[in-house]
């Protein structure tokens, strides 16, 4: 990983920000995109899943349900491409 230090100024602006930050350089070139540290919620935000109530949470966690490892899953993806 590259760690780059910013200046105040820049500082400030990224503190600022809300939401996803577009870095260009002087001719306007896009560099990349960050979402700083502790953003405000981004505007139009929605998830795309209801919240899973406690006791959703404590049916997944009793289950007897059979359940796959996560190379599993990715093999099942990998199927479907």
């Amino acid at each position: 990983m590259i760690r780059i230090t910013i200046d105040d100024e820049q500082k400030k602006k990224l503190l600022d920000a809300e939401g996803i930050v577009e870095l260009c350089d002087t001719s306007g070139r896009l560099l990349g995109k960050i979402l700083p540290e502790n953003p405000s919620p981004l505007e139009g935000w929605e998830p795309i899943t209801p919240p899973i109530s406690e006791e959703e949470l404590q049916r997944r966690i009793n289950s007897k349900e059979p359940g796959i490892t996560t190379e599993e899953f990715k093999a099942r993806l990998r199927e479907l491409s």
